[in-house]
C-alpha cells in the first residue's frame, strides 16, 4: 500500500511537471486550442518600417510612394506577428487606409541563392522574402516560395520609424 501510494504522488509529481513545463515555455493559442511557442525573430527587424522606394530589379528604375500612388508600412512584432498597412494617395483608393496583410513570421538563413544572409519566413503562405538592415534602413527583396530563387525581383526599401 506504501508503495503504491510513493508510486502514485511520483506520477501526479511528473505530470505537474511536464503540464507546468509545456504552459511556460508556450504563449500563443493556435487554432486547435492548444498553444505554440512564439516564433524566433531577429530583434533588428522588429518596429515599424515606412516603405521609401522600391527598385524594379531588370530596370534598376525607382519609384517612391508618390509615384506609387500609396504609402506602406510594415510592422513587425516580437511576439512573431505582422502587419502590412496602405494608405491610399490616389483616386481608385482613395485616403483610407488599408490592412494589407496580416500573419506569423520568423527569421532565419535565407535559404535561397541571393547574397543577403537574413530571410524573413511567413508562415501563412509559406513564402520567404531575403532583407538586410542598414543603420535605420531595411531592404526587403521580392517575396518568393521558400527556398526559391528570383533573380530579377525588386528591393523594397523601408525606414525605421
Amino acid at each position: 500500500m506504501l508503495i503504491t501510494l510513493k508510486i502514485m504522488k511520483s506520477y501526479v509529481f511528473l505530470v505537474l511537471t511536464v503540464f507546468v513545463g509545456i504552459t511556460a515555455s508556450c504563449t500563443s493559442p493556435t487554432p486547435c486550442g492548444c498553444v505554440s511557442p512564439v516564433p524566433q525573430s531577429d530583434a533588428s527587424l522588429i518596429g515599424i518600417w515606412k516603405l521609401v522606394r522600391v527598385t524594379y530589379g531588370l530596370t534598376q528604375k525607382t519609384a517612391t510612394p508618390t509615384e506609387l500612388g500609396y504609402d506602406e508600412t510594415i510592422e513587425f512584432r516580437a511576439n512573431g506577428m505582422f502587419q502590412k498597412l496602405k494608405l491610399g494617395n490616389d483616386p481608385n483608393m482613395g485616403n483610407q487606409i488599408r490592412i494589407e496583410e496580416t500573419g506569423t513570421f520568423s527569421t532565419g538563413a535565407n535559404t535561397s541563392q541571393t547574397a543577403e544572409k537574413q530571410a524573413v519566413f511567413y508562415s501563412q503562405d509559406k513564402t520567404m522574402q531575403p532583407y538586410r538592415i542598414e543603420s535605420v534602413k531595411l531592404f526587403l527583396y521580392e517575396r518568393g516560395a521558400q527556398g526559391a530563387t528570383i533573380a530579377d525581383g525588386s528591393t523594397y526599401e523601408y525606414v525605421k520609424q
